[in-house]
């Protein structure tokens, strides 16, 4: 009796359904040897994919890996990199206990923090051989280096934790790393450091070293032929020309949907209804010019779409550069928020990043021919029922990558008139001043500076 009971107990085990774990984030692009090691197997990530508590992302050689959590936070993974979800809770619900911690083994990421520890500062950490990254709502990135980062020389890097914090953000642009010292060092918007041991303080840094802003973009680098970077079909449309033959391998497996139309269209070089504005130029300290450049007159490069308000922005490198835009209302649309209904009370317009081209003029789509040479594009566009009037704010910021002089278009009442600036050269981790759309209630637009 005692037998039959016990074998039906385990027959009713064996049938009862696994738990299913916890979804915590999905991939927003995944581009080569992108996995997540989940029960002890190794499961390929793609776009859309699940990520589950617990998971131990891994990208490969020439590969990265962007993923959004649940808590609105986005993780970029370049290559050669190994980040376990030690915990990751998250419900949305007020009073909830959330936490999100991380262990980086190897490599480096960039993130945007999200809502998990930006008031509880205790709930969020990246736990490294070296120290504890804590968070005080910022955007920042780390690298971790064991005998497998070098200098722009080629000479070994020394080992230990490589960070910069780059903010802007809606937290208090700041990380904290703790240690065995006694205090944790809080370091702010800007600071670049090298922590060596578990014991020492950072070191500050005058810039970046590569290994911490190599582009993650690994979908531009990989060295295969064009016709199998681009995969079934792409190899008819790009594969033959100088654009196609430069873009390497990585992008069949970029997991990243693209709405921009094809094939691209030539730049109309000038636009009747752009009106050409030449500002005086204003002199610093020392005699030097404080003013930005000469104002040209030019249209939108026929790619992204239409909008009431837009902007377009265009560079020439492989820079991971990014358009941000201010609504009226305060509202940011950029990489980590692209869609942003407003105003806020009874929204009656949407502004809408196309796509966040991480890897400039290697992106296999975002392109054009801009000025005679390969431009990379991003476009924000403003549409609705009712577009609201006010001032619609506009910067460039270079995430990371090579020092680039961008291109911005912007127009504020859908073409009739606008504006394009040579924005001078920015730096890696540096953003561009503002430049101001402003929407009258009836409908015209002026522009400033």
């Amino acid at each position: 009796m005692k037998t039959r009971i016990l074998f039906a107990a385990l027959v009713c085990a064996a049938a009862a359904p696994v738990p299913a774990a916890e979804v915590v984030g999905r991939v927003l692009m995944a581009a080569g040897d992108a996995s997540a090691l989940r029960a002890g197997k190794s499961v390929p990530l793609r776009y859309g994919a699940a990520i589950e508590d617990r998971d131990v992302l891994q990208t490969g050689a020439r590969s990265n890996l962007q993923v959004r959590f649940r808590d609105e936070s986005i993780m970029s993974l370049r290559a050669g990199t190994r980040l376990q979800i030690d915990e990751f809770k998250y419900s949305g619900r007020r009073g909830a206990t959330e936490s999100a911690f991380f262990r980086l083994v190897k490599g480096a990421f960039r993130t945007v923090t999200g809502l998990v520890g930006r008031s509880d500062h205790s709930r969020y950490g990246v736990v490294t051989p070296v120290a504890t990254i804590g968070i005080r709502g910022t955007m920042y990135a780390a690298a971790m280096c064991k005998k497998d980062c070098f200098n722009p020389d080629g000479s070994l890097a020394p080992d230990g934790l490589y960070g910069m914090v780059i903010g802007p953000s809606s937290g208090t642009n700041e990380i904290t790393l703790k240690n065995k010292a006694p205090d944790p060092f809080v370091l702010g918007q800007g600071a670049i450091f090298h922590l060596a041991s578990d014991t020492g303080a950072p070191a500050l840094l005058l810039e970046p070293p590569p290994h911490l802003i190599d582009a993650l973009a690994g979908a531009g680098k990989a060295n295969r032929p064009a016709e199998l970077a681009l995969g079934p079909g792409g190899a008819a449309q790009g594969g033959g020309d100088a654009v196609g033959n430069r873009l390497g391998g990585g992008i069949a497996s970029d997991g990243r949907p693209n709405a921009l139309p094809g094939p691209l269209q030539q730049v109309a070089a000038v636009t009747s209804n752009f009106h050409s504005v030449e500002f005086a130029q204003n002199l610093g300290p020392g005699g030097t010019p404080a003013a930005l450049p000469p104002i040209s007159s030019a249209g939108f490069v026929a790619i992204g779409g239409t909008g009431i308000v837009r902007g377009q922005m265009l560079w020439a490198t492989t820079a991971d550069m990014d358009l941000h835009m201010f609504t009226p209302d305060g509202q940011e649309t950029y990489f980590a928020n692209t869609v942003v209904n407003f105003p806020s009370g009874m929204p009656t317009a949407t502004a809408t990043l196309d796509i966040d081209n991480t890897s400039g003029i290697s992106h296999p789509t975002a392109i054009t021919t801009f000025r005679g040479t390969t431009h990379a594009v991003e476009n924000i566009q403003v549409t609705g029922s009712a577009v609201p009037a006010g001032d619609y704010k506009f910067f460039a910021r270079n995430f990371s990558g090579p020092t680039t002089a961008p291109v911005l278009i912007v127009t504020g009442d859908n073409g009739v008139t606008g504006r394009t600036y040579d924005i001078p050269a920015l730096g890696s981790g540096t953003s561009s001043a503002n430049f101001i759309v402003t929407r009258s209630a009836s409908g015209t637009a002026t522009y400033s500076p």
